[in-house]
């Protein structure tokens, strides 16, 4: 169900993950995620908060979710041929005789798709930000600056009650 705002992934987690924790505003789980699908949820909980926060126009949210579908079709493609690469080099790996040349091969291959995974996502960055306002995206890397030292602290709090 699409309401308003409610937008999935834009940009497949960039501004999810990279913009989420303005002051504190938006709560870092500690406890991960059970399932794919209540990570999702997390993610888009946040998002709907973000993009209230950055006052969209429908033309913006329109054009976001476009690109948005794009992205989420190409990275999930890109994401099973590279599943299919690693399945066929762990093979590769794993047989009595070893065929240098295949996995060479095989590693070429996968360089390849991590090269047009970068892509993907690069694309998908600036196609969102020839969408947004100068403001909005000054917001927007505002609170991936704030959401990156969050998760910092968290990291470093996690490591200091490790020892």
């Amino acid at each position: 169900m699409r309401t308003g705002m409610r937008l999935t992934w834009v940009m497949a987690g960039w501004v999810v993950m990279h913009a989420a924790a303005a002051s504190g505003a938006y709560a870092i789980e500690t406890a991960p995620a059970n399932t794919a699908d209540e990570m999702k949820a997390e993610k888009q909980k946040i998002m709907d908060q973000i993009l209230g926060e950055l006052n969209l126009t429908q033309e913006q949210i329109t054009a976001i979710d476009e690109r948005r579908r794009l992205h989420v079709v190409q990275k999930d493609e890109n994401s099973r041929k590279q599943g299919e690469m690693k399945e066929s080099l762990r093979r590769a790996l794993d047989a009595a005789e070893t065929d240098r040349a295949e996995i060479d091969s095989l590693i070429q291959q996968m360089g390849e798709l991590q090269t047009e995974r970068i892509k993907i996502r690069t694309e998908t960055i600036l196609a969102v930000k020839e969408v947004l306002s100068p403001e909005q995206y000054a917001e927007l890397q505002q609170r991936k600056k704030e959401f990156r030292q969050q998760l910092k602290e968290k990291w470093q709090q996690k490591e200091e009650s490790r020892v």
